[in-house]
């Protein structure tokens, strides 16, 4: 398995979360990688749903709603109704949100330009165009 690709894709995004989640609280920020994501994606999109992001991060709905409800409790998103549909709302980041996404998006981009030394730019750009984008769009993802 040391050479096999998919099994050390897991491996070394589960050592990056890990990576990340240390990074944060060594800044002061007790948030996890799955909170993260949810920031990233509703910076992405102000005018996401619940349902996108649970198909999006392939994580259950109750799962994301436990994420959400703990982003809502500590002011950094909210939510909005959608005005075609009174049984679901849109996410939004709240101006304190904004700021932790550009504090924590300096971090993750400090982690990923440490553990990226030694990878030439065309090696990645290579990596990411034939490798990566072909495995997503054979995952359907």
């Amino acid at each position: 398995m040391k050479d096999d690709l998919i099994f050390n894709l897991y491996l070394i995004a589960r050592r990056f979360g890990k990576m990340l989640k240390q990074a944060f609280v060594k800044a002061g920020y007790h948030y996890l990688p799955e909170h993260f994501t949810l920031l990233i994606m509703i910076h992405q999109n102000q005018k996401i749903k619940h349902t996108e992001i649970s198909v999006n991060t392939y994580k259950s709905k109750a799962t994301i709603t436990r994420i959400i409800d703990k982003l809502v409790e500590d002011g950094l998103i909210e939510k909005r109704p959608d005005p075609k549909d009174r049984r679901s709302c849109f996410l939004h980041l709240t101006d304190k949100g904004k700021k932790l996404y550009a504090i924590l998006i300096g971090i993750y981009l400090q982690e990923e330009k440490r553990i990226l030394q030694g990878v030439s730019q065309e090696a990645y750009d290579q990596c990411i165009r034939n490798v990566f984008f072909t495995i997503r769009r054979n995952m359907n993802c």
